[in-house]
C-alpha cells in the first residue's frame, strides 16, 4: 500500500486532472469538494474514493468519460438526480454509497453505451426496473443491497453475461421468465440470497423456477442456495458448470453439493 503525504497527495491530482489519458483521482479524507469543470471535462476516467465530499456537482458534463468510479460511506452525501446526463459515453459506473440512490437511477437511462454497472453497499436500494433500459450491459453487480425483487425488466439484458447477487438478503422474489431470458450469462452469483424458487411442477407462479435454467446454455459459474429440494426439477441443469457452488436446505450448514 503505497502513502503519499498532503502535498504530494495534491500534486498528484492535478497531474492526473492534466494527463494525456485523461485520468483524475481524488482520494483522502482531505478531499471535501467536487473539482471545477474544467479540472475534469476532458477526462475519460475519474476515480473519486472520500467521505468526506458532502456534495456534487450537478449535471456531471464530461462528453469523453468513459469509466467512473465513486466510493463513499458517507450518509449525508448528495448527488443530483441529473448528475449523470452529460456521460453519455460511459463504460465502466463503479457506485458503491450508502444513501438511498433510487432516484438517482433514472440518471442511468443517459448511459446507453454502459458495459459494466456495479451499485454494491448501497444503505438503501429498491426498485431497479429502469436498470433494464440499459441493453448493452454485460456486468450488472448489486452485491449486498436491500432490493427485494428482480423484476421482469432485467430480463431485457440479453447481453448480460456476470450477474452478482451476493447477499442481497432481502431478495425474495425474481419474476419468471427474468433467468430464462438472459441467454448469455456466464456467471451468476446468489450466494446469500433469501429467494424461494417456485416448486417444481406448478404453473402461474409468482416467483421463478430453477427449471428456467435449462435455457443457460452459456453458464459455467453458479453461486446459489437452493432452501427446498422439492424446488429441483428431474432434469440435470448444471452438469456443465465449471465453478459452482450449491446449497440445499433451509440450513446450509447441512447439506453442501459442490456438484449436480
Amino acid at each position: 500500500e503505497i502513502k503519499m503525504n498532503d502535498v504530494v497527495h495534491d500534486v498528484a491530482i492535478s497531474i492526473a486532472a492534466y494527463d494525456k489519458h485523461g485520468f483524475m483521482t481524488i482520494h483522502g479524507a482531505k478531499s471535501r469538494e467536487w473539482p471545477k469543470k474544467a479540472t475534469y471535462e476532458l477526462n475519460t476516467s475519474i476515480s473519486v474514493i472520500s467521505n468526506e465530499i458532502e456534495e456534487f456537482a450537478g449535471g456531471l458534463t464530461c462528453s469523453k468519460l468513459e469509466f467512473l468510479l465513486i466510493h463513499s460511506r458517507n450518509r449525508s452525501l448528495k448527488i443530483p438526480n441529473n448528475f449523470f446526463e452529460g456521460t453519455g459515453e460511459l463504460k465502466v459506473l463503479d457506485l458503491r454509497i450508502t444513501i438511498d440512490i433510487s432516484l438517482l437511477l433514472s440518471s442511468l437511462l443517459f448511459l446507453r453505451n454502459l458495459l459494466t454497472l456495479h451499485l454494491g453497499h448501497n444503505w438503501k436500494f429498491s426498485n431497479i426496473s429502469v436498470i433494464g433500459k440499459l441493453l448493452n450491459l454485460e456486468i450488472l453487480s448489486i452485491y449486498q443491497s436491500t432490493i427485494e425483487e428482480l423484476p421482469e425488466e432485467i430480463g431485457g439484458l440479453v447481453n448480460l453475461k456476470l450477474l452478482d447477487l451476493t447477499r442481497c438478503r432481502k431478495l425474495n422474489r425474481i419474476a419468471p421468465g427474468v433467468i430464462s431470458a438472459l441467454v448469455q450469462l456466464q456467471e451468476l452469483y446468489m450466494g446469500g440470497c433469501g429467494i424461494i424458487w417456485e416448486r417444481e411442477g406448478k404453473d402461474g407462479g409468482e416467483n421463478a423456477s430453477l427449471r428456467e435454467f435449462e435455457s443457460l446454455s452459456n453458464l459455467n459459474t453458479l453461486e446459489i442456495k437452493i432452501k427446498d429440494v422439492v424446488c429441483l426439477p428431474r432434469i440435470p441443469l448444471f452438469s456443465k458448470l465449471t465453478k459452482y457452488s450449491i446449497l440445499i436446505g433451509y440450513d446450509s450448514s447441512i447439506t453442501f453439493h459442490e456438484g449436480y
